[in-house]
């Protein structure tokens, strides 16, 4: 059992791997497989099948490699591609991310697995198996690991648990286990008295008013934004002593997660990379992300292809537009306010992020994760009153854009690193 969380009296996720020996050594094991379990649904696949098929309640699927994020049932969404998976569980109340690589692949099939969670769920009712108690604490996991292992908490092989042996759901679609579940898993594992596995090793949620009064002014400061889903978990986590700048990311970067848009989806399963464009004519998108709020962020790869760049990068109805001048400048207008970020747009591909955050009250243009202008603005409108265009308008720009994304969500200055990660490969014009 790799990671357990648990509230009163059940369970919202687990997730299981199945382990071998290493055929270089047999005294080291690796992870073989992968079970997810997350209100009423089981999704297993394994690496002899080189991510290219999975099961979900039992039912074989195949050819789950998509453009981008799928999701795979509520709650639930995925990314495969290549040998890399990545899952994000997220209910509303807080999340967890899954990720792995296949290694030696494709002839020995094995995964690395990594993950980061909610503070929110790194408290309360939880058992998290092999990764940990998630307390903050590294020092006391290795001697959690050995109880948990000798009381045979860890181990699911032969026992009711199992989700490779038994690939249908033991959850309802509120996502609580059975208590009658768990007292069959301890009696499995000749327990004496039966033990709801975490009972013992955590503390119950409370609201950060009842919990933590004096701290109410962090909170205030802190937890503030798009309100709702994982952001109103901000307050409950710095009650429970998490620092309240990381509280504050960490919510933050969960809603970014879940409004991220891909504006240049990939034209096909195998490409590596985004598409990308030349910002010589007008695209036009519908359906993009509320922003919540008033805040919200543009990223996007850009270079210069010619000697034209005045025109028009992106816009927003009349909210905002991100423009570019003769010079590579940039200037980014939202909200009645405008800064400038001198030759942003150059033969080398860089990212641009705008961002107009009312959380921060500032509009920022970050250049290869620099900040290279900001404005303080008071008032901040919610950009509804058009599509996103995106391209040269009026006038024609030779420059080459790849993997823009609109956000909306409370935007921060600190979660702007998230749009600011691997260049991407640019395929076709």
């Amino acid at each position: 059992m790799l990671f357990h969380h648990k509230r009163k009296y059940g369970g919202d996720i687990e997730v299981q791997t199945a382990t071998v020996p290493w055929h270089h050594s047999p005294g080291a094991k690796c992870n073989a497989a992968v079970a997810i379990a997350a209100w009423g649904n089981v999704i297993v696949f394994y690496g002899r099948d080189n991510l290219n098929s999975y099961y979900m309640n039992g039912k074989h699927v195949t050819g789950w490699r998509t453009k981008g994020w799928q999701e795979l049932s509520p709650g639930i969404r995925a990314m495969v591609t290549g040998n890399t998976f990545d899952f994000i569980i997220d209910n509303g109340r807080g999340s967890l991310r899954l990720r792995g690589v296949q290694w030696e692949y494709p002839s020995k099939p094995y995964f690395n697995i990594y993950g980061t969670i909610s503070g929110s769920w790194a408290t309360g009712k939880s058992l998290t198996g092999a990764w940990g108690d998630w307390n903050g604490d590294r020092g006391n996991d290795v001697a959690l690991l050995h109880q948990l292992n000798a009381a045979g908490k860890l181990s699911v092989k032969g026992t009711p648990r199992s989700y490779f042996t038994d690939k249908t759901p033991r959850t309802n679609t509120q996502g609580q286990f059975m208590l009658a579940f768990d007292m069959e898993l301890d009696a499995s594992q000749n327990h004496v008295i039966p033990v709801i596995p975490g009972e013992s090793l955590t503390v119950d949620i409370q609201e950060p008013e009842k919990q933590c009064p004096e701290k109410a002014a962090e909170v205030a400061k802190f937890c503030v934004g798009l309100f709702g889903g994982a952001l109103g978990n901000c307050g409950a986590d710095i009650c429970l002593g998490v620092a309240p700048a990381e509280a504050a990311a960490s919510a933050h970067g969960v809603q970014i997660q879940n409004n991220l848009m891909q504006l240049l989806p990939q034209t096909n399963a195998e490409q590596q990379g985004d598409t990308c464009m030349l910002l010589n004519e007008i695209k036009r998108f519908d359906k993009v992300p509320s922003n919540g709020g008033g805040s919200f962020a543009f990223s996007t790869w850009i270079k210069q292809e010619g000697l034209k760049l005045e025109g028009t990068i992106a816009k927003k109805g009349s909210e905002w537009s991100l423009q570019s001048n003769n010079g590579g400048d940039i200037t980014f207008t939202s909200n009645g306010k405008s800064c400038t970020a001198a030759k942003a747009i150059g033969l080398k591909y860089k990212n641009i992020i705008a961002v107009s955050s009312a959380t921060e009250k500032k509009i920022q243009i970050i250049v290869d994760g620099q900040v290279e202008c900001s404005v303080s603005a008071e008032t901040f409108a919610e950009s509804k009153d058009g599509q996103l265009q995106l391209g040269s308008l009026g006038h024609h720009i030779e420059a080459k854009v790849a993997k823009p994304t609109y956000v909306g969500s409370g935007v921060r200055l600190q979660e702007a690193d998230l749009f600011f990660n691997d260049k991407p490969q640019c395929i076709g014009a």
